[in-house]
């Protein structure tokens, strides 16, 4: 296995107006990531109270 260092990658995600999905899509990234090897660090999260965001970030680091 190559274990040479990587670059980090930006990714933004967009969207019209709010509650369209961009964090929560961010975060289902996130654990991806994390299930292929990747080390993934939320830096800051607004979820706005949503449910659904909040059980999202579950399992990624903070």
């Amino acid at each position: 296995m190559d274990r040479s260092p990587r670059r980090g990658r930006h990714k933004i995600f967009i969207g019209m107006s709010p509650g369209v999905g961009k964090t929560y899509q961010m975060l289902e990234e996130g654990h991806r990531l994390k299930k292929e090897g990747v080390d993934v660090v939320i830096g800051l999260l607004e979820t706005h109270n949503r449910q659904e965001t909040i059980e999202q970030a579950i399992g990624l680091e903070l």
